[in-house]
């Protein structure tokens, strides 16, 4: 939890408030990623890593939200580091209630894609409903033209066939009026 102005002041009165601030910005650390910033094997490692300003913190597991604060708290120089404890709990506050409102806006904007979705689906099983009604009313008036077509063709087959027969009839009729010529001619004649 050593700051890196506590390991390389020549004096413990060099070191200032900035050093807390580096402390809580470990414990800060460990409680959002689940590990110290620094692993080490030995303390002169864990001391090199500390004050070498080209390592990066890493912050795995971090809400990438809160990496800005955690780096803030973390920073080797104590002039670029958050400046008191005041402002580090304001600046986690914000940035809890900016994700806050972040994690607001995507839920009511899952819930709008949600609807929308929904409404899609009820739209398109409405089509489909009416695209089967369509085609079973389709259906039906196709039916009803076959039908209709069926009895026509039966009707013109009856006057066709009653035709026929009358014709048949009327020829029965003037053979059988030839026949009664012929046969009263015969009488005639005899």
């Amino acid at each position: 939890y050593m700051a890196p102005e506590q390991i390389l002041a020549a004096r413990p009165e060099d070191v200032g408030p900035g050093a807390d601030i580096w402390a809580l910005g470990v414990i800060l650390h460990e409680l959002l990623d689940g590990r110290p910033p620094f692993g080490a094997s030995s303390v002169s490692e864990l001391k090199a890593k500390i004050t070498n300003p080209r390592l990066k913190i890493p912050c795995r597991r971090i809400d990438p939200a809160l990496v800005p604060v955690v780096q803030a708290a973390l920073a080797r120089d104590e002039d670029e580091r958050i400046g008191s404890a005041r402002e580090l709990v304001d600046r986690l506050q914000e940035q809890r209630e900016a994700s806050a409102t972040r994690k607001k806006e995507q839920e009511e904007a899952k819930q709008r894609e949600e609807g929308a979705k929904q409404r899609k689906q009820e739209e398109d099983e409405r089509k489909r409903e009416a695209q089967a009604e369509a085609k079973s009313k389709a259906a039906v008036e196709t039916r009803r033209r076959e039908e209709a077509q069926a009895e026509a063709r039966r009707k013109e087959e009856r006057q066709g066939l009653a035709a026929q027969e009358a014709k048949r009839r009327a020829e029965e009729q003037r053979l059988a009026a030839q026949e009664a010529k012929r046969r009263a001619e015969e009488q005639d004649r005899a």
